[in-house]
């Protein structure tokens, strides 16, 4: 065999490998799309077969760059669906506290008297419930529960029971840094960044 269909050969195989990895990892990146997937599984396994990318980013970097942008545009899609999904049910478990027409911002709490309106002989009259305006109990989510697990909204529904809007925003916000932190660190192993 002459050396230029060795040669040839070989760009051959080359091009048929990299056809066949392109096609094996968006396949792997298209199951991100299948509907209450477990994100953790095919995350896995690219990991396991991290070394079909390398290849890919040194022996064609436009196709690695094809798969990274589709693996950005498919979990950019599934994450944006997952949260905006997430706070839907979220809501729903917020307590109703909403001002009426007797809740004021600054509303004066002492009874009318017959005294004049520069006199201050009046006690004010100190409420005992906590008013839309207040903080009532809500400052206990930063001091006592601001690291526990996130809310799992059909679990808590069932329980019927419903949580002012800082326990819901605290647990939104640490599932957003949850999967934040996980994606970046798998970024940074698979794609190497």
């Amino acid at each position: 065999m002459s050396r230029c269909a060795r040669s040839f050969r070989k760009v051959t195989c080359k091009s048929k490998t990299i056809s066949k990895l392109r096609e094996f990892i968006l396949q792997k990146i298209y199951q991100f799309r299948k509907p209450m997937a477990n994100y953790e599984v095919p995350q896995n396994a690219l990991l396991r077969n991290r070394f079909f990318y390398e290849f890919l980013l040194t022996s064609d970097r436009q196709i690695a760059d094809e798969i990274q942008r589709e693996y950005i545009d498919t979990l950019g899609k599934v994450y944006f669906s997952y949260f905006k999904a997430y706070s839907a049910k979220l809501i729903k478990l917020q307590l109703d506290d909403k001002p009426d027409k007797d809740d004021v911002l600054g509303a004066d709490d002492r009874p009318r008297s017959s005294m004049s309106f520069f006199s201050s002989s009046a006690r004010p009259n100190l409420k005992h419930r906590a008013t839309v305006f207040s903080l009532g109990n809500r400052d206990c989510v930063l001091k006592q529960e601001l690291e526990a697990p996130i809310m799992v909204p059909h679990a808590q529904q069932k329980a019927d029971i419903k949580y002012p809007f800082e326990y819901l925003f605290r647990s939104e916000q640490f599932a957003l840094l949850d999967n934040c932190c996980r994606e970046y660190l798998f970024l940074c192993d698979f794609f190497m960044l």
